[in-house]
C-alpha cells in the first residue's frame, strides 16, 4: 500500500503531500488503533467535506439558474419599454410636425 500511495503522488506539485505521508507511514502507531481511528476520522472528514461541497455547488448552480431567468425577464422588458420609448418618440415627433405645419 505504501508504494502504491507515493506512487500516485509522485507529482512535484505533491512533494509536501508525500513527504507527510510517508512519515506518517513510517511511525510506529501505524498499526494501532490509533492510525486506523485517524484515517477514519479523515476519511469520515473528507466525505463531510465533499458532501457539503456537492450542497454549495448545488445551491451555487440553483441561484445561477434563478439569476439567469431574471436576467432573460429583465431584458424582455427592457426590450418593451426601448419599443414604447421608439413608438412615444415617433408619436411626439408626429405631434410637433403636424402642428408646425
Amino acid at each position: 500500500m505504501k508504494e502504491i500511495l507515493l506512487r500516485n503522488l509522485s507529482a512535484d506539485s505533491k512533494a509536501d503531500i508525500r513527504e507527510i505521508l510517508s512519515e506518517y507511514l513510517s511511525r510506529h502507531y501505524m498499526q494501532t488503533s490509533n492510525g486506523s481511528t485517524a484515517v477514519e476520522q479523515m476519511i469520515r472528514e473528507f466525505h463531510q467535506n465533499e458532501l457539503r461541497t456537492k450542497a454549495e455547488i448545488e445551491k451555487l448552480q440553483e441561484q445561477l439558474k434563478e439569476m439567469r431567468g431574471q436576467i432573460r425577464s429583465l431584458t424582455d422588458q427592457n426590450q418593451a419599454y426601448k419599443v414604447k420609448h421608439k413608438a412615444f418618440v415617433s408619436s411626439f415627433n408626429d405631434l410637433i410636425n403636424h402642428t408646425s405645419s
